[in-house]
């Protein structure tokens, strides 16, 4: 079985870390499968609605969902890929989202003040 070179470098050599990595790389599991499990329903339904109801974009639903799942997907961060880049905390994302909401608002006929 080929060997992780890169884990094997960063890795301490205490058995108590050892126990503390595979609890915490549980709960990335958990919350991995949990988003999963969620972005099932939800893509369809974006998918579906965009499809139906957006004949200008229907892929404006879908693809935030897509944006959303790579957000996660960094977030949760399974397997430390993205262990060097700076992590977003909760504010980041909501500052993030109210952000692409205003540019939304901004772009719509009438929508000037």
């Amino acid at each position: 079985m080929p060997q992780d070179s890169d884990f094997q470098q960063h890795t301490p050599p205490s058995r108590w870390e050892m126990l503390r990595h595979l609890l915490y790389f549980q709960l990335k599991l958990i919350l991995d499968g949990l988003r999963d499990a969620a972005l099932i329903p939800v893509s369809i339904v974006a998918g579906l609605a965009g499809f139906f109801l957006r004949r200008q974009d229907p892929w404006l639903w879908y693809r935030e969902v897509l944006h959303w799942g790579r957000a996660t997907d960094r977030w949760i961060d399974l397997f430390d890929i993205h262990a060097d880049e700076p992590k977003p905390d909760f504010d980041d994302l909501m500052e993030q989202t109210r952000q692409r909401l205003d540019s939304r608002h901004d772009h719509k006929p009438g929508s000037e003040q």
